[in-house]
């Protein structure tokens, strides 16, 4: 009986270690981009209005909106690798989890997804995306 209740502690401090493993990377995603998203677009703003008010021609003001659109894609590249990587574990995490667990992780990707979709929608709502249109 002994070996039995070793096994199963070791199974659940496994467990216990991918949850919080998992926790803690999407706690550092909110809180990345709370205040990292911020401080990534400031000097892109700043960099894409002072190409757009020094452009003369029609093709300067596309080089600074590809520029732009080129940095932007870039940033949502690296938000959604992350959360890809958050679904995936995610995933994992539900083959062995109780119902009530799968229940909260469903949430969470749920706020993720649509956490995602607002930033895509936001981005594709640029004015500089749509700039010739």
């Amino acid at each position: 009986m002994g070996l039995y209740l070793e096994r199963r502690k070791h199974i659940f401090e496994l467990r216990l270690g991918q949850y919080e493993k998992y926790l803690s990377r999407l706690d550092s995603f909110g809180k990345s981009y709370q205040s990292d998203l911020v401080s990534k677009m400031q000097p892109l703003m700043a960099s894409y209005l002072s190409e757009m008010l020094a452009a003369s021609t029609d093709d300067e003001k596309g080089i600074a909106i590809t520029r732009f659109s080129f940095n932007v894609v870039g940033i949502m590249n690296e938000a959604s690798a992350e959360y890809q990587v958050l679904r995936s574990e995610s995933q994992s995490l539900k083959l062995t989890a109780s119902d009530a667990l799968v229940l909260m992780t469903d949430e969470l990707e749920s706020l993720m997804k649509h956490s995602m979709d607002s930033a895509l929608q936001f981005t594709s709502s640029l004015p500089c995306a749509n700039f010739g249109k």
